[in-house]
């Protein structure tokens, strides 16, 4: 199972949920409805939001050509539609629903009151517990942490200047 260490919890479950993202046969549609249109589609592609450009008008011919079934997207614009997908949060909350339980280590300095020390902690996190956790991480850094804490059982706790090691079971 994928394993992923770093300092920023919200960086690591980023990295979780773009490893469930990969390039199907329907990936073109699912990015298209999750942008909602041909033309956010074509800006994402391009990367580039100037709608006179040659790179935005290109993958705008590209998508229309996809979009009425006269072609099949490329391996490179597969990649870039990959890529709009795996940065999209619309897309990234849908693959919450494939994360199994997942096993938190968290290394730092712990203060809970007037105790402030060198901590360790191993957390293993439900299915459902998971879910809820990067839903929250997703939001902001700050409530995927305390959301963590809550369910490790501590509700006044902070880490701070602390490692992460995010394992999938």
């Amino acid at each position: 199972m994928p394993s992923y260490s770093g300092t920023s919890l919200a960086a690591l479950a980023e990295k979780l949920l773009m490893s469930k993202i990969y390039y199907q046969e329907d990936s073109f549609q699912e990015a298209l409805y999750d942008l909602g249109s041909t033309s956010a589609l074509s800006q994402a592609m391009a990367q580039n939001m100037d709608k006179k450009s040659k790179a935005y008008k290109a993958a705008m011919r590209k998508v229309n050509f996809y979009k009425r079934g006269l072609r099949k997207p490329s391996k490179k614009s597969q990649e870039q539609i990959l890529a709009v997908l795996q940065q999209n949060p619309k897309t990234k909350s849908r693959y919450i629903q494939q994360v199994g339980q997942l096993r938190i280590t968290i290394e730092g300095t712990w203060r809970k009151s007037r105790d402030v020390r060198r901590r360790r902690i191993v957390h293993t996190l439900s299915i459902e517990s998971a879910k809820k956790f990067l839903t929250e991480i997703m939001k902001s850094e700050s409530a995927g942490m305390d959301y963590f804490l809550m369910d490790y059982g501590v509700d006044d706790a902070i880490f701070e200047n602390y490692s992460v090691t995010i394992d999938e079971i």
